[in-house]
């Protein structure tokens, strides 16, 4: 029955729920805590910071292997604002979390240590329903905290996600908090 719910949902609603299950199965505090992480992820998954596009893992068993280096404990994840953005083949979702509050993700890759003076941006590529690529970047706490339209797009991450996007060669549809805005 739930198996015939996910097939019925649009590409996009699977697309979603992979960027937003993962965070939740990361703060979850069940046993099989990173079986449920690591379902919503592509087997040639790959981490990369953002700015200079440097890959810091790939592959589904070496970040699985980093996340249990973090330990096992469940961890409290809290996205303070995403931006959602859809094209014909893949979706990108740009989530924001205030220092401490990501999910074992910092600009270095996978982390345990808090950012002080910083936060983080974590860009997620979702294609088939999963997660084939992160992009991670640090970012000012006050973008991360008031993500609004113009502070995003005046900001220089933007530009790095926008030269993500610009490598599918398609236009994009995105949403920020109910608001939808094109870039092509």
């Amino acid at each position: 029955m739930a198996a015939d719910r996910a097939r019925s949902r649009s590409p996009v609603q699977r697309s979603k729920d992979a960027a937003s299950g993962f965070t939740s199965a990361y703060s979850s505090s069940a046993s099989d805590r990173m079986d449920q992480v690591m379902r919503f992820f592509h087997e040639d998954v790959r981490v990369s910071r953002l700015a200079t596009g440097t890959m810091v893992l790939s592959g589904k068993a070496k970040l699985k292997l980093a996340f249990e280096k973090q330990g096992t404990a469940a961890s409290a994840v809290q996205t303070t604002w995403d931006l959602v953005m859809t094209s014909s083949d893949s979706q990108l979702y740009l989530h924001a979390y205030e220092s401490g509050k990501s999910p074992g993700l910092g600009i270095r890759g996978l982390q345990a240590q808090a950012l002080q003076k910083t936060a983080l941006l974590a860009l997620f590529r979702v294609k088939q329903g999963k997660i084939d690529h992160i992009w991670l970047s640090e970012t000012p706490k006050d973008l991360a905290i008031e993500g609004s339209k113009e502070k995003i797009m005046a900001s220089e991450v933007w530009q790095q996600v926008l030269e993500v996007a610009g490598d599918s060669g398609s236009a994009w549809d995105c949403v920020l908090a109910d608001e939808k805005f094109c870039v092509a």
